[in-house]
């Protein structure tokens, strides 16, 4: 067990000193790779894309669920109505606490 004990402390105590140097959290004012590459665009670049193409997609399908005829929009109504009014009863029924008394 001990023979096991020594090798195991001694790579505990070089992770202990290598982990911060490598991680960037030593005392040195240099940039590390993580800052320079979040400052040089190469991030925003690639993300940019990804999020127009989503934007894109969410407008085209908020604009296929959309009612089109006044029908539609009546029907919508109703139920955005009858679930503000559900909410409403079960936020009234949570508020009501019998006490045991009556």
């Amino acid at each position: 067990m001990s023979g096991l004990r020594k090798p195991l402390c001694l790579l505990l105590v070089l992770g202990l000193f290598v982990a911060p140097a490598l991680s960037g959290c030593a005392s040195s004012s240099e940039p590390t790779l993580a800052s320079a590459v979040a400052k040089s665009g190469v991030v925003d670049a690639v993300v940019e894309p990804l999020k127009q193409k989503d934007d894109e997609a969410e407008v085209q399908r908020l604009s296929e669920e959309a009612p089109h005829s006044a029908e539609e929009r009546e029907e919508a109504r109703d139920q955005h109505e009858q679930v503000a009014l559900e909410a409403s009863q079960a936020a009234a029924g949570e508020s009501y606490k019998p006490t045991g008394g009556e």
